[in-house]
């Protein structure tokens, strides 16, 4: 059975983290962050599983490049 995706908004990840959403956006524009998911016209979100996993492989110290790599497989597995 397929499990429901839990989104969190901008505050939730503004109480996780050490970036504040300028820096997310500008990470996430130069492919080193999750991309947001734009839910309406007014209101986006992240994968609640994608900010976790981007958080582990930040704390285990991966390069960049494995950023964009793990980044990468989350935009494609979104598609399935």
């Amino acid at each position: 059975m397929k499990q429901t995706p839990t989104f969190i908004d901008s505050r939730e990840i503004d109480s996780r983290g050490p970036y504040q959403r300028e820096r997310r956006r500008q990470l996430e524009v130069a492919g080193l962050y999750p991309p947001r998911i734009r839910l309406s016209a007014r209101r986006n979100a992240w994968l609640l599983a994608e900010v976790k996993a981007w958080e582990c492989a930040k704390a285990a110290g991966c390069t960049d490049q494995q950023l964009r790599e793990l980044i990468q497989r989350m935009i494609e597995a979104r598609g399935q």
